[in-house]
């Protein structure tokens, strides 16, 4: 989703499934989970990216907890 490929397709199902009154709050805190994922997604890439200039890139690892 980080290039917006399906984007509309997910909100328009989580629409359907809910309340009107609730879907702008409900769209607003899906925005923020999306901007708060892609985050921790391009620290985790610039953690790793570090770790390979510093070290060998064999020794490297990924850890992500969202």
């Amino acid at each position: 989703m980080a290039d917006g490929a399906g984007k509309t397709e997910i909100y328009m199902d989580m629409y359907k499934e809910m309340d009107k009154d609730d879907r702008l709050s409900a769209g607003w805190t899906l925005g923020e989970y999306r901007k708060a994922y892609s985050q921790a997604f391009v620290s985790a890439i610039k953690e790793v990216n570090l770790k390979k200039t510093d070290s060998s890139f064999a020794r490297a690892s990924l850890n992500i907890q969202i």
